[in-house]
């Protein structure tokens, strides 16, 4: 009867009878103390320069650690058999689904690092507690964020930024809605409301709060405030007939938003980058970039920047299209390059209406669309 049963079986029912002897632990607390001893001692071994006699001290350890494993499962009423088939099983399950996430996704299982696997694993198993699909826990909302498309702190509806900056002590009120759209996921911005405001010549302030709708696979629509943004563009090169313009512009975004319910990034960023601009008569062409530092969980900094070609038209019209190299922000948010199209109507000195469409022609694909109105006064206005 003995070789019918497995040697976990084999130890649970001798530790359970020893311990009807008397010959046992007082508490579950004990019991744990005598893994840890076990496990200390393995290490040991293992700091000790390899030879056969070391391999068998560590099968000797390693039962032992075995067995005290059983013990503290009986002081937690715990079959470990079953609660090996569970695991087993548990294991199985999400393996099949990481593999499978990681071949849509193009992600190398031999050629990611252990820290890389690690987050992939968390991130499973969390999403597995909360009974929605691998990676439904994280927002698409960071990838427009980063983009920008969560508020309007580039050159009006566009992703690249321009050096120009507000004259001192004039105001502007972005009141926005964008909407940015992958497989399965959809983040909607209603009402994206920024303030900009000329503080010094060559120097202006921006900040941006966004009311955000997120949708992600298997979970309902949510509804609230999104992460808080806050910049400083200072301008210290002017444009010439030779030279163009140049301005310095970080942005620091503060993680208001849930990230669980899919309005923030989970953690702070800070954007770090260059802007020039130079117009030849109706035409301005603007572009740069610079790097994000990006401290939530699971996320990467990156690189993003952009050229932006505008044509102006009249007095009313301006047209315009970008390239934008978005870097990838996490092992679910790919790089990308975009490309935009978009414009705005001036129908008073104060007042104009802006807009943009685009999509990805390469990496992470995806759909974004902005509209909004710009409201500008004070000095330089009229």
């Amino acid at each position: 009867m003995t070789l019918s049963r497995s040697p976990l079986r084999q130890a649970y029912d001798l530790d359970s009878k020893v311990a009807q002897e008397g010959f046992d632990w007082d508490s579950p607390l004990e019991a744990a103390n005598k893994i840890r001893e076990e496990l200390e001692e393995i290490l040991e071994e293992l700091h000790k320069e390899y030879s056969p006699t070391q391999q068998n001290a560590l099968e000797d350890e390693m039962g032992d650690l075995f067995l005290a494993c059983v013990t503290f499962a009986r002081h937690c009423h715990v079959d470990p058999e079953e609660a090996l088939k569970k695991g087993l099983e548990k294991f199985r399950e999400r393996y099949a689904r990481l593999k499978n996430y990681a071949k849509k996704n193009d992600i190398s299982l031999h050629e990611a690092s252990a820290d890389q696997l690690s987050a992939l694993w968390q991130s499973l198993k969390k999403a597995s507690r909360n009974a929605n699909i691998f990676f439904a826990t994280l927002p698409m909302s960071i990838g427009l964020l980063s983009l920008g498309f969560l508020s309007s702190a580039t050159a009006d509806q566009f992703l690249t930024n321009t050096p120009q900056t507000l004259e001192h002590m004039q105001k502007r009120v972005y009141i926005s809605s964008a909407i940015a759209k992958a497989t399965n996921q959809r983040t909607i911005v209603l009402p994206g409301i920024e303030y900009d405001l000329g503080l010094l010549p060559d120097f202006q302030s921006y900040f941006v709060v966004p009311i955000v709708q997120s949708k992600l696979p298997m979970k309902h629509i949510e509804y609230g405030y999104g992460d808080v943004r806050l910049g400083f563009k200072y301008r210290f090169i002017h444009e010439t007939n030779t030279i163009p313009q140049v301005a310095f512009y970080p942005i620091f975004t503060f993680p208001s938003g849930d990230p669980d319910r899919g309005l923030g990034n989970g953690g702070s960023l800070q954007s770090l980058p260059l802007w020039l601009q130079k117009s030849w008569g109706q035409w301005t062409l603007s572009g740069g970039g610079g790097y994000t530092f990006n401290h939530a969980p699971l996320k990467f900094n990156f690189f993003s920047g952009g050229a932006l070609l505008r044509r102006y038209i009249g007095d009313r019209w301006m047209l315009g299209g970008e390239f934008y190299l978005q870097g990838a922000t996490s092992l679910v948010n790919h790089s990308s390059l975009i490309l935009n199209f978009g414009g705005h109507y001036i129908f008073t000195p104060n007042l104009a209406c802006v807009f943009s469409s685009g999509h990805s022609i390469a990496g992470k694909k995806f759909l974004v669309g902005y509209i909004g109105f710009r409201i500008l006064w004070g000095p330089g206005t009229q």
